[in-house]
C-alpha cells in the first residue's frame, strides 16, 4: 500500500503484525484473524485480504500455526481454508463452541489483535469524532467476544449492519485502552499525545473564553458607571456626593479604561485621596443608587 493512503488503522495493524513474535502468540493472533473475517464458501472458510503487507503475514502465520490454506480460485487476495477446522469452532450439531477461544486465555492481547488487524478499524488522529469498531459475519462470534471484552471494562456495543455484525466503542479513553491491551503501543502513545494536546488546547480556549466574558462584563458595567457620572453632572446632582467622590468620578469619565484599582493609586498620589479599590466600588453603587431614584421622580 502507498504510504500516503496509509490510515491509522493500517499504521496499527502494521504495527501489531510487525511486533507478533513467538509461537503461541502467532496461534492465538491467527485464531482471531481466521474467525473474525472468514465467510463460507462452499464449505470453505475463505477470506479476502487486500493488503499485500497483511496477507504476507498472516500467511506466515497461518503456516507456523499449522492452518492448511489454499489460493482461492487463483485469486490473490483471497485464501481458503479447509473445512475441517470448522470442527474446532462448531460441535456436531452445527452450533458454535464459545468454549473454543478459552484455549487461549493467557494470550487475549494476541488474539484480539488478530481479530482487529482482520477487521478492525479506528478514527484518525485528527478527528474530533472518536470510533473504534471490529466486525464480523458471525452472530454468535460477535455476541461471545462482546462479553470477553466487556469483561474489561471496555464497554462495546453490537450493531447489525445486513448480514454484519459490528462491536465498537466511541470514548477516547476506552478505545486507547484496547489499543494498549492489544499491543499497539507506538499507536496508543500517537493517540495519547494527540488527546493531551487536545485537552491543552480546550483549557486554553476556555481560559480565553472566560476572559473574552470577563472583558465584555468589565466593559458594559464601566459604560454603565460613565452613563451614570454624566447623569449626575447634568441634572445638577453633585450636592449628594462628597468632594472626593466627585473628584472620583471626574477622574473616571477622563480614564474611563483604567481599572478601579488603578484610579485608587491616581487617586493617592495625584489627590491625596486615601480609598481602596473595594471602597471605589461602594461610591459607584451610591452613584447608582441616587441616580435610580433621581429618574423615578420623571
Amino acid at each position: 500500500m502507498n504510504s500516503k493512503n496509509k490510515t491509522f488503522s493500517h499504521d496499527i495493524k502494521y504495527e501489531i503484525l510487525s511486533s507478533i513474535k513467538n509461537e503461541k502468540e502467532t496461534k492465538a493472533f491467527s485464531f482471531g484473524f481466521l474467525l473474525s473475517s472468514y465467510k463460507l464458501i462452499d464449505n470453505q472458510m475463505v477470506l479476502k485480504i487486500n493488503d499485500d503487507f497483511i496477507l504476507d503475514k498472516v500467511s506466515k502465520f497461518f503456516k507456523k500455526s499449522n492452518i492448511s490454506y489454499d489460493k482461492w480460485k487463483n485469486s490473490k487476495t483471497m485464501i481458503s481454508v479447509n473445512n475441517s477446522f470448522l470442527s474446532n469452532i462448531y460441535n456436531q450439531q452445527n452450533v458454535y463452541n464459545p468454549e473454543f477461544i478459552n484455549e487461549f486465555q493467557n494470550y487475549f492481547t494476541s488474539f484480539f489483535a488478530g481479530v482487529f488487524v482482520a477487521s478492525g478499524n479506528v478514527s484518525g488522529l485528527h478527528t474530533t469524532s472518536y470510533h473504534l469498531d471490529i466486525s464480523t459475519k458471525n452472530a454468535d462470534f460477535a455476541s461471545h467476544i462482546q462479553d470477553k471484552l466487556n469483561q474489561y471494562q471496555f464497554g462495546f456495543k453490537i450493531l447489525q449492519r445486513k448480514d454484519k455484525y459490528f462491536l465498537y466503542i466511541k470514548k477516547l479513553d476506552n478505545i486507547l485502552e484496547f489499543l494498549a491491551a492489544i499491543g499497539a503501543q507506538k499507536a496508543w502513545l500517537k493517540m495519547q499525545d494527540m488527546k493531551i494536546q487536545r485537552d491543552l488546547e480546550n483549557v486554553v480556549n476556555r481560559i480565553n473564553n472566560i476572559d473574552m466574558s470577563n472583558l465584555q462584563k468589565i466593559a458594559k458595567s464601566s459604560l454603565k458607571h460613565i452613563q451614570n457620572i454624566n447623569y449626575i453632572f447634568e441634572n445638577n446632582l453633585e450636592a449628594n456626593f462628597t468632594e472626593n467622590e466627585l473628584v472620583f468620578f471626574r477622574l473616571k469619565l477622563e480614564n474611563q479604561g483604567f481599572s478601579l484599582s488603578d484610579l485608587s493609586k491616581i487617586l493617592e498620589v495625584e489627590h491625596n485621596i486615601f480609598i481602596t479599590k473595594g471602597g471605589l466600588g461602594h461610591w459607584l453603587k451610591k452613584l447608582e443608587k441616587i441616580v435610580k431614584e433621581h429618574q423615578k421622580l420623571f
